[in-house]
């Protein structure tokens, strides 16, 4: 574990949950539930405070989380614990991997499309605190070192005043998925092992692009992705300073990875911002996105108009 931690990529700065820090660490359902307050409702509160929204202004929910999936749902704790209003459309996505938060905007954006003069937030993160596995198989030590905290909240919306204050415009989505190839749909598989512990098993024999994050995590599968898609160092950098500072959040990265570019002036308006997808099973989403506006210094929204 300590080789593939020292190889991934992962800066000393990034977040592991408090549940984590204890010896042995402690991965409870109580421990997950603290976990999700600390993720989710921050960034929730601070999507409506600077979209100057209200919870009841959301007519649609969309949650993902792959590998913690409690009763009630992630989407019930949301709109329980802010009092949204009876007719919201909620959605919890989960085992979906790393790709899930591509998938949550596609699926928003399909809604949007059947219902009119409306907003859909979609929360994204990885509950750490249940994921720790502690039995010996090699395979399974792997996701141990994989994930860091991490959270986003986004806002898209079809309403008519929304381009005023949205950021991007959504272009397109395409959705792409190898599940029915049993090497791909092996791939990532949550299990137990003989002594009885749970945990998600990595495949060896699983795509090369996932086969590179099994030797060393994710910082050699940027690499490749950036090799195929005859991406240089400047295009690749935001992706591997997110890595290095934050870690690797799942399905948050792809926000947090936008922020970055963001925050170094290099998405501009006119520009075509591709945002690539990729999870276990094997999953693959593009989306497309259209800067409305320059990013303003201290404003960190994520704001689509459909």
């Amino acid at each position: 574990m300590s080789r593939i931690i020292t190889s991934s990529g992962q800066g000393d700065e990034t977040y592991y949950p408090p549940a984590l820090f204890y010896i042995p660490p402690v991965p409870t359902d109580c421990e997950a539930m603290e976990e999700v307050h600390m993720v989710l409702f921050p960034v929730f509160e601070d999507l409506l405070s600077k979209t100057n929204l209200e919870p009841h202004d959301i007519d649609i929910l969309i949650v993902n989380c792959s590998g913690y999936c409690p009763a009630p749902s992630l989407s019930s704790i949301i709109i329980n614990k802010y009092n949204m209003k009876e007719d919201t459309k909620s959605y919890t996505l989960t085992g979906m991997g790393c790709s899930a938060s591509a998938i949550a905007i596609d699926m928003a954006k399909n809604i949007l499309n059947t219902r009119r003069n409306s907003n859909a937030v979609v929360l994204s993160t990885e509950i750490l605190s249940t994921g720790w596995y502690e039995g010996k198989q090699k395979e399974k030590l792997i996701i141990n070192c994989m994930f860091r905290m991490g959270s986003a909240a986004v806002l898209l919306s079809n309403k008519k005043g929304a381009r005023k204050n949205s950021k991007y415009k959504l272009l397109y989505s395409l959705r792409t998925q190898t599940a029915s190839d049993d090497k791909a749909y092996y791939s990532a598989m949550r299990e137990e092992d003989s002594d009885g512990f749970t945990g998600v098993t990595v495949k060896k024999e699983s795509l090369q692009a996932f086969a590179e994050t099994v030797r060393s995590h994710r910082k050699p599968m940027l690499r490749k992705v950036g090799k195929e898609l005859k991406l240089g160092e400047e295009n690749m950098e935001s992706s591997m300073m997110t890595l290095h500072r934050f870690g690797n959040q799942s399905s948050s990265s792809l926000w947090y990875v936008l922020a970055y570019m963001e925050a170094k002036e290099n998405v501009n308006k006119g520009d075509k911002v591709w945002q690539l997808g990729l999870g276990s099973g094997y999953k693959c989403i593009s989306v497309n996105i259209l800067p409305e506006e320059v990013s303003l210094p201290g404003r960190s929204l994520f704001t689509f108009q459909i």
